[in-house]
Protein backbone atom coordinates (compact mmCIF):
# COMPACT_ATOMS: atom_id res chain seq x y z
CA UNK A 1 0.00 0.00 0.00
CA UNK A 2 2.61 2.74 0.60
CA UNK A 3 4.09 1.46 -2.63
CA UNK A 4 0.96 2.78 -4.44
CA UNK A 5 0.85 6.06 -2.12
CA UNK A 6 4.62 6.99 -3.72
CA UNK A 7 3.30 6.20 -6.89
CA UNK A 8 0.64 8.23 -6.59
CA UNK A 9 2.52 11.01 -5.18
CA UNK A 10 5.14 10.86 -7.53
CA UNK A 11 2.21 10.97 -10.54
CA UNK A 12 0.50 13.93 -8.97
CA UNK A 13 4.50 15.77 -8.81
CA UNK A 14 4.61 15.10 -12.52
CA UNK A 15 1.13 16.41 -13.44
CA UNK A 16 1.59 19.37 -11.38
CA UNK A 17 5.23 19.98 -10.27
CA UNK A 18 6.79 20.21 -6.94
CA UNK A 19 4.43 21.92 -4.22
CA UNK A 20 6.05 25.36 -3.18
CA UNK A 21 6.07 25.99 0.20
CA UNK A 22 4.42 29.64 0.96
CA UNK A 23 3.88 30.23 -2.86
CA UNK A 24 1.92 33.35 -2.81
CA UNK A 25 3.78 34.67 -0.23
CA UNK A 26 7.22 34.22 -2.34
CA UNK A 27 5.06 35.77 -5.36
CA UNK A 28 4.58 38.78 -3.30
CA UNK A 29 8.09 39.22 -1.92
CA UNK A 30 10.05 38.38 -5.02
CA UNK A 31 10.73 35.16 -4.64
CA UNK A 32 11.29 35.53 -0.76
CA UNK A 33 10.20 34.58 2.39
CA UNK A 34 8.26 36.88 4.55
CA UNK A 35 10.46 36.31 7.59
CA UNK A 36 13.88 36.97 5.97
CA UNK A 37 12.24 40.25 4.67
CA UNK A 38 14.25 43.13 6.56
CA UNK A 39 12.73 46.42 4.08
CA UNK A 40 10.03 47.08 1.26
CA UNK A 41 9.61 49.39 -1.23
CA UNK A 42 6.32 49.83 -3.50
CA UNK A 43 6.13 50.67 -6.85
CA UNK A 44 4.28 54.22 -6.19
CA UNK A 45 7.71 55.30 -3.72
CA UNK A 46 9.67 54.57 -6.52
CA UNK A 47 10.12 57.96 -7.24
CA UNK A 48 11.00 59.71 -4.05
CA UNK A 49 13.94 60.32 -2.70
CA UNK A 50 13.01 60.18 0.62
CA UNK A 51 12.12 56.47 0.41
CA UNK A 52 15.40 55.90 -1.64
CA UNK A 53 17.81 57.42 1.30
CA UNK A 54 15.04 55.20 3.69
CA UNK A 55 16.03 52.12 1.78
CA UNK A 56 19.64 52.88 1.35
CA UNK A 57 19.80 53.45 5.29
CA UNK A 58 18.54 50.03 5.72
CA UNK A 59 21.82 48.88 4.08
CA UNK A 60 23.57 49.47 7.01
CA UNK A 61 21.93 47.07 9.08
CA UNK A 62 24.39 44.05 9.67
CA UNK A 63 21.46 41.93 9.08
CA UNK A 64 21.06 42.82 5.38
CA UNK A 65 22.27 40.07 2.78
CA UNK A 66 20.65 40.78 0.04
CA UNK A 67 18.36 43.09 -2.12
CA UNK A 68 15.95 41.96 -4.87
CA UNK A 69 14.48 44.52 -7.37
CA UNK A 70 11.59 43.98 -9.66
CA UNK A 71 12.51 44.90 -13.45
CA UNK A 72 11.07 47.72 -14.42
CA UNK A 73 11.39 50.12 -17.60
CA UNK A 74 10.27 53.29 -16.15
CA UNK A 75 12.20 52.96 -13.03
CA UNK A 76 15.47 51.80 -15.08
CA UNK A 77 18.21 54.49 -16.20
CA UNK A 78 16.68 57.39 -13.56
CA UNK A 79 18.55 59.17 -11.23
CA UNK A 80 16.40 56.95 -8.01
CA UNK A 81 17.56 53.96 -9.72
CA UNK A 82 21.10 54.01 -10.06
CA UNK A 83 21.96 56.22 -6.74
CA UNK A 84 20.04 52.99 -5.23
CA UNK A 85 22.42 50.34 -7.30
CA UNK A 86 25.65 52.52 -6.66
CA UNK A 87 24.95 52.25 -2.49
CA UNK A 88 24.26 48.88 -2.86
CA UNK A 89 27.54 48.27 -4.53
CA UNK A 90 29.34 50.50 -2.36
CA UNK A 91 28.35 48.59 0.65
CA UNK A 92 28.97 45.44 -1.17
CA UNK A 93 25.73 44.36 -0.83
CA UNK A 94 24.46 42.00 -3.82
CA UNK A 95 21.72 42.76 -5.84
CA UNK A 96 19.27 40.31 -8.34
CA UNK A 97 17.30 41.75 -10.70
CA UNK A 98 14.01 39.64 -10.81
CA UNK A 99 11.17 39.62 -13.56
CA UNK A 100 8.41 42.29 -13.63
CA UNK A 101 6.01 39.47 -14.98
CA UNK A 102 6.59 36.83 -12.47
CA UNK A 103 5.83 37.99 -9.46
CA UNK A 104 2.23 40.01 -7.89
CA UNK A 105 1.47 43.09 -5.84
CA UNK A 106 3.06 46.38 -5.98
CA UNK A 107 6.49 45.64 -3.93
CA UNK A 108 9.26 46.65 -6.30
CA UNK A 109 12.31 46.48 -4.08
CA UNK A 110 13.01 43.58 -1.09
CA UNK A 111 15.98 43.79 1.30
CA UNK A 112 16.38 40.69 2.99
CA UNK A 113 18.40 38.73 5.68
CA UNK A 114 20.13 35.29 5.24
CA UNK A 115 18.11 33.87 7.83
CA UNK A 116 14.64 34.75 9.52
CA UNK A 117 14.68 37.38 11.41
CA UNK A 118 10.52 38.16 10.84
CA UNK A 119 11.03 41.77 10.95
CA UNK A 120 7.71 43.57 12.40
CA UNK A 121 7.85 46.97 10.50
CA UNK A 122 9.18 46.39 6.65
CA UNK A 123 7.93 50.02 5.76
CA UNK A 124 10.28 52.20 4.72
CA UNK A 125 9.99 54.95 7.49
CA UNK A 126 10.06 58.34 5.89
CA UNK A 127 11.01 62.15 6.64
CA UNK A 128 7.54 64.30 7.08
CA UNK A 129 9.36 66.57 5.66
CA UNK A 130 7.62 67.66 2.64
CA UNK A 131 8.83 66.40 -0.58
CA UNK A 132 9.91 70.47 -2.06
CA UNK A 133 12.30 70.84 0.70
CA UNK A 134 14.08 67.46 1.08
CA UNK A 135 14.88 67.61 -2.80
CA UNK A 136 16.40 70.74 -1.42
CA UNK A 137 18.29 70.46 1.82
CA UNK A 138 21.61 71.99 2.23
CA UNK A 139 20.17 75.01 0.06
CA UNK A 140 19.72 78.69 0.90
CA UNK A 141 15.98 79.14 1.14
CA UNK A 142 13.76 81.90 1.27
CA UNK A 143 13.01 83.84 4.67
CA UNK A 144 9.68 82.74 3.91
CA UNK A 145 10.55 79.12 3.64
CA UNK A 146 13.24 79.28 6.29
CA UNK A 147 10.46 80.43 8.85
CA UNK A 148 7.92 77.84 7.61
CA UNK A 149 11.16 75.09 8.43
CA UNK A 150 11.99 76.81 11.72
CA UNK A 151 8.06 76.33 12.94
CA UNK A 152 6.77 73.20 11.74
CA UNK A 153 9.93 71.11 11.18
CA UNK A 154 12.78 72.63 13.24
CA UNK A 155 14.64 69.45 13.44
CA UNK A 156 15.65 70.38 10.15
CA UNK A 157 16.48 73.66 10.50
CA UNK A 158 20.13 73.52 10.07
CA UNK A 159 19.83 71.88 7.27
CA UNK A 160 19.13 74.54 5.41
CA UNK A 161 21.23 78.38 4.92
CA UNK A 162 18.57 81.41 5.08
CA UNK A 163 18.94 83.93 2.25
CA UNK A 164 20.60 86.89 3.13
CA UNK A 165 20.27 90.27 2.41
CA UNK A 166 23.10 90.34 -0.72
CA UNK A 167 20.87 87.67 -2.24
CA UNK A 168 17.67 89.57 -2.08
CA UNK A 169 19.66 92.22 -3.50
CA UNK A 170 20.97 90.89 -6.87
CA UNK A 171 17.76 88.57 -7.29
CA UNK A 172 17.55 85.85 -5.58
CA UNK A 173 15.23 83.05 -6.31
CA UNK A 174 13.61 80.41 -3.61
CA UNK A 175 14.46 77.29 -4.98
CA UNK A 176 10.98 76.14 -3.43
CA UNK A 177 8.96 76.88 -6.45
CA UNK A 178 5.73 74.88 -5.19
CA UNK A 179 5.66 77.34 -1.75
CA UNK A 180 5.68 80.21 -3.85
CA UNK A 181 2.96 79.61 -6.68
CA UNK A 182 0.59 82.39 -6.65
CA UNK A 183 1.75 84.04 -4.17
CA UNK A 184 3.74 86.52 -6.21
Amino acid sequence: MQQEDKLQQYLQQGILGTPELKREERQQYLGQFRERVLKIMRQNELRDPRYIDGMIKAFDDPRAYRLYIRTDEQLQGTLEFSKLTRAAQSKKLPFSFVDRATYQGDIAIVLVAEDAVDEVGIEIKISDLPLAFYQHLGKTICKDCYEKIQKEFPVYEGKFKKAGFWQKLFGYQCPIEEEHRGTT
